[in-house]
């Protein structure tokens, strides 16, 4: 069987690679970005019964539209439902979004480190990614960003960034960087796709979303899945609403837009709970979480690494002595029953070494009681 050319640089994620780990459960695991289980709606769920009518064809429900509207008010951003459209989770948001903004050998310009679901959304498409450093702390470089543009031949398609809790770093753009990036974006006509799983959780500040600075030049992607629940698999664009009808031709051809029983189990629990509440703990178990990592962190790793504390997110980023090897250091760690996520696994850049001594570490999934211990572990193997 002959398959087409571009499945050649087809690899698993990170994700992908964790969870082929073999009896998982016997593991601390800091390596997959996945909710606490206990803030998982598992009761309201099987107490859902589900009629004829639900299993059947029908039409996205207006209904979950205007609650996403409300949600949009939390990040900042005003919208109308005929500027929603509802998508299978983010991930298929990204793709959508993707092959719409895009042509063939169109320029994409990304953070040199980046969600390695992005880059496996356009690895069909043919297209050249064109890499920005990234700060640890502050987020892309907008003078590197400008100079870039200037330098191509072709004006990008478009910027994608995650400007709240950024995966891998954790960091989240200022309020300063934020009007800056959207200047930049309007100087030279370039969309942005906001990538927003974490805006709402957040554990000091509340940014206002990008699309909140800039209506139609920003086209933003939300998901329930770090809030409600992953295998809904619920999401959802805005975008101007001239653009909807492409969208929904689009998305037929994937799902014929038949994911609507899990948008109507995603709607019965924001008809039936108090979101805001339900958001506010879930940001308290996961800012003690948080504190709870970077607390050991000091503790047992002290001078052997630097920490960079997120304000979203789920994730927070470390980095080891210049001369180790975050992916030697997994070698040791999987053999301690450890697992994390090596800092080049999200490197996209032609310099290896960008990460090569970094590693990504999850606290969300964790339970509270093994995250000292996993630290400790690390601490162990680590000269």
């Amino acid at each position: 069987m002959k398959f087409a050319n571009w499945t050649r640089n087809l690899s698993p994620s990170a994700m992908q690679k964790s969870l082929e780990v073999d009896n998982f459960s016997e593991y601390i695991s800091f390596a997959l970005g996945l909710p606490d289980e206990t803030t998982l709606p598992a009761e309201f769920c099987s107490s859902i019964k589900f009629t004829q009518q639900n299993l059947q064809y029908s039409p996205t429900s207006h209904l979950l539209k205007t609650h996403i509207t409300e949600i949009m008010k939390m990040r900042g951003v005003i919208c109308k439902e005929e500027e929603i459209f509802i998508t299978s989770g983010a991930q298929q948001g990204i793709g959508l979004m993707t092959k719409l903004l895009c042509n063939v050998r169109d320029n994409i310009i990304v953070e040199n480190l980046t969600y390695p679901g992005f880059i496996q959304a356009v690895q069909t498409l043919n297209v050249n990614l064109i890499s920005i450093s990234t700060n640890y702390d502050t987020g892309i470089d907008l003078e590197e960003l400008e100079t870039k543009i200037k330098s191509l031949n072709k004006k990008p398609a478009f910027i994608y960034i995650v400007a709240d809790g950024s995966n891998p770093t954790g960091n989240s753009l200022t309020i300063k960087k934020r009007q800056q990036l959207i200047g930049i974006a309007l100087k030279y006509d370039v969309p942005i796709l906001e990538d927003d799983p974490y805006g709402l959780l957040y554990y000091e500040q509340n940014y206002p979303a990008l699309k909140s600075f800039s209506s139609n030049n920003v086209c933003y992607v939300g998901s329930f899945s770090k809030v409600i629940a992953p295998s809904l698999r619920v999401g959802w664009i805005v975008i101007p609403s001239k653009l909807i009808k492409k969208l929904s031709i689009l998305k037929e051809s994937f799902d014929i837009n038949t994911q609507t029983l899990s948008q109507k189990v995603v709607l019965e629990f924001l008809e039936k709970n108090k979101f805001e509440t339900h958001l506010k703990n879930i940001r308290s178990l996961y800012r003690r979480k948080r504190n709870l990592m970077v607390d050991a962190i000091m503790h047992h790793l002290q001078d052997k690494v630097i920490l960079h504390k997120p304000n979203n997110g789920i994730c927070l980023w470390i980095r080891f002595d210049k001369q180790m090897n975050s992916k030697e250091i997994l070698i040791k760690a999987v053999k301690n029953k450890l697992l994390f996520i090596p800092g080049n696994d999200f490197n996209i850049s032609n310099n290896l070494e960008i990460a090569a001594n970094c590693a990504r570490l999850n606290f969300s999934h964790c339970k509270l009681e093994n995250i000292d211990k996993g630290i400790k572990i690390l601490s162990t193997i680590i000269p």
